[in-house]
């Protein structure tokens, strides 16, 4: 396991969407999940990095996508995403409302960044 920190947060703020462009030029195979860029929360830190997702941000995008209640499209997610293997350079989801989140050491999950702080490799003012 990694014994690196996180990274100090850096006063550029990255989007969901610098998430997703970072990691496909960091690794063009990571899986890149249709219509949930939303509830991408960052990337890991690994050599060849995925994305990560929040689960409670995935929930509340297909709910409002597809007018779902919640159960309903925490079905559809658990059935279709949350526990499908997509191969190497599957995304990883975190339950970002767990107790444990706030405390995680993101270096020894292999989840690297949160969305306040910048990707690795990343030069933001590029």
């Amino acid at each position: 396991m990694s014994t690196a920190t996180k990274p100090a947060p850096d006063s550029t703020m990255f989007t969901h969407v610098d998430y997703v462009d970072q990691v496909t030029i960091l690794n063009p195979m990571a899986i890149v999940l249709d219509g949930l860029d939303e509830a991408v929360i960052g990337i890991t830190s690994d050599e060849k990095p995925v994305l990560v997702y929040g689960m409670e941000k995935c929930i509340e995008t297909v709910m409002k996508t597809n007018d779902m209640k919640y159960n309903d499209a925490y079905e559809w997610l658990e059935y279709n995403s949350f526990h499908t293997y997509y191969g190497d350079y599957s995304p990883i989801f975190i339950n970002e409302d767990s107790d444990d989140y706030a405390d995680m050491n993101y270096a020894d999950m292999g989840c690297g960044y949160r969305m306040s702080q910048s990707c690795p490799g990343s030069n933001p003012n590029a």
